[in-house]
């Protein structure tokens, strides 16, 4: 691994909880969580930090959060997503959203090789995260379930121990996750990848308070003999 997840984490979670903890937290956002992960990638690194980089794969102004290269022109070695979670989000569907961000993760393709480092980076406070993103039920034919272990590698028994990598089915999802990724299928041509890998890295939390900062890290990769699927019109 390029990157030690779990000093990421204890970096990400410090930084954002000083800022909390001088009471700027107004000026706390994503694009500062980016940036704080953008510094903390470059001390820990020896790896050219881009931001915002014209995703190679994906038609649109669709833009990876932050790339890292070993050389100035070279192909890319480390890409990042990552999401600010947060209560004032409204209705902000933030499942959908880290969903999105793992697909543009695992479609890299062109200027990247399936086994160099994808990272999904979510921070927030931590009562949001449980709420809004990791616990939070999605309805199906009348009935609430668990979503997020159908996006990301997750155990909420087994918080804070790194799991090894799982596959994440898309074609054979359950049922009541199709409207997700038929929606997302919409910003990816119609087309979708059967499957991708997902591994839980690193979880911190600034301190033990409800309100405090978390942040976890999660690696995103491509499946080996990696086939795509077209969505059907009835997952709509």
């Amino acid at each position: 691994m390029i990157v030690n997840a779990h000093h990421l984490a204890i970096a990400v979670a410090s930084r954002i909880a000083f800022e909390q903890m001088c009471q700027r937290e107004v000026l706390i956002d994503e694009a500062m969580v980016k940036r704080t992960i953008a510094e903390a990638l470059q001390a820990m690194t020896q790896l050219r930090i881009e931001p915002e980089y014209n995703h190679p794969d994906i038609a649109g102004a669709k833009r990876l959060d932050l790339i890292g290269r070993r050389k100035k022109k070279g192909r890319i070695a480390l890409a990042v997503e990552t999401k600010w979670v947060r209560s004032e989000g409204g209705a902000r569907d933030w499942q959908s959203e880290v969903a999105e961000d793992s697909l543009r993760l695992e479609t890299l393709r062109r200027e990247m090789a399936q086994d160099e480092e994808r990272l999904l980076v979510i921070c927030g406070i931590h009562k949001t995260i449980e709420t809004q993103l990791l616990n939070k039920g999605r309805y199906y034919d009348g009935s609430s379930f668990a979503a997020f272990p159908h996006i990301a590698s997750w155990d909420p028994t087994i918080v804070g121990k790194a799991r090894n990598q799982e596959k994440i089915s898309v074609r054979g999802c359950d049922h009541g996750m199709r409207k997700l990724w038929y929606q997302l299928a919409q910003k990816f041509g119609s087309v979708l990848p059967v499957s991708y890998q997902s591994a839980y890295l690193a979880d911190h939390r600034a301190d033990s308070r409800e309100t405090c900062v978390r942040a976890i890290v999660w690696r995103v990769n491509r499946s080996q003999n990696r086939s795509e699927f077209t969505i059907p019109q009835d997952w709509a």
